[in-house]
């Protein structure tokens, strides 16, 4: 049975209950790690629709909590692998997909940026602890590339607006760079802070990744390596914030005319777009100098 045709929610908790089993749990919501339990039914219904899963998705979450998303979304799906950091969530969360019946749910302790995804998952979700947001998404980016999936992540509404940005906005950075390299972002839904315990101090948005072009893996590397130099001078054009990126690199100015033949030099760095990032990494990787290159490679191998 789809859930949008049940009107009923499998598991949403009041602020009340979900106080109530913290409580027994010995929790208490960590505010300096962004934790915060979803409990608005209207929200929690709208973001799995959105989801648009079916019968055959297997899904990937990212820190479930007390499992407002993962069971009313694991009766859509053939699977859902939660991976919970706290092993008393975690066992909580074992706990209660036994009693609704669920054997579709696995719920794994540790760390999700530290252990591996499972593979041969066709989503990724998460509604995710605001103090991880950018390395999560640095992670399921690199998911994406690896083989055919999609991402629906929840995230502070400042950061998911930057995900989403365009080349030439005031928002567009370096995480945009590198999502628009690897994937289709877009803002799918806003969610109020009021949906949330505790309340946050911001609101939420749910943004969609679809895949993008596939990069072979060094090119891939190439352009990620390039706007970790280049976007902190993203107001600046890139004649001259590849010129400081190769002196910061090479310990030396660089040469008259090196530049001459680079694409795109008269644009700002916050204009470049994905294929723009292509067409530079490719130039940049045989134009460099020779200490630039040694430097590159070194941060590679770290």
């Amino acid at each position: 049975m789809r859930l949008s045709d049940d009107p009923t929610p499998l598991e949403v908790l009041t602020p009340v209950e979900i106080r109530h089993v913290l409580g027994q749990l010995g929790q208490v919501p960590r505010k300096r790690h962004g934790q915060t339990f979803i409990h608005g039914w209207p929200a929690i219904r709208r973001v799995v629709d959105l989801c648009a899963l079916g019968r055959g998705d297997r899904v990937v979450e990212v820190g479930p909590g007390l499992g407002a998303f993962t069971f009313n979304i694991a009766r859509r799906v053939e699977h859902v692998h939660a991976i919970e950091l706290d092993p008393r969530l975690a066992d909580h969360l074992e706990a209660r997909a036994k009693e609704h019946g669920l054997t579709n749910v696995t719920i794994q302790k540790g760390d999700a940026l530290q252990v591996p995804f499972p593979t041969g998952y066709s989503t990724l979700f998460s509604a995710m602890p605001y103090s991880i947001s950018a390395p999560l998404t640095f992670k399921v980016l690199d998911y994406m590339q690896r083989q055919p999936a999609r991402a629906l992540l929840m995230c502070q509404k400042e950061f998911g607006e930057k995900l989403a940005a365009k080349p030439g906005t005031m928002d567009y950075g370096r995480i945009t760079a590198n999502a628009s390299l690897f994937s289709r972002a877009e803002v799918v839904m806003h969610v109020s802070r009021n949906n949330f315990y505790p309340v946050p101090g911001v609101d939420s948005v749910l943004v969609r990744f679809l895949p993008g072009a596939k990069l072979p893996r060094e090119a891939a590397l190439a352009c990620l390596e390039l706007t970790r130099g280049l976007f902190p001078f993203k107001n600046k054009l890139l004649r001259r914030a590849m010129a400081l990126l190769v002196e910061n690199e090479a310990g030396r100015p660089i040469k008259p005319g090196v530049l001459d033949a680079m694409p795109h030099k008269e644009k700002r760095v916050r204009e470049l777009t994905a294929e723009d990032l292509q067409a530079i990494a490719g130039w940049y990787s045989s134009a460099r100098p020779k200490g630039a290159q040694d430097a590159g490679r070194e941060r590679r191998r770290r």
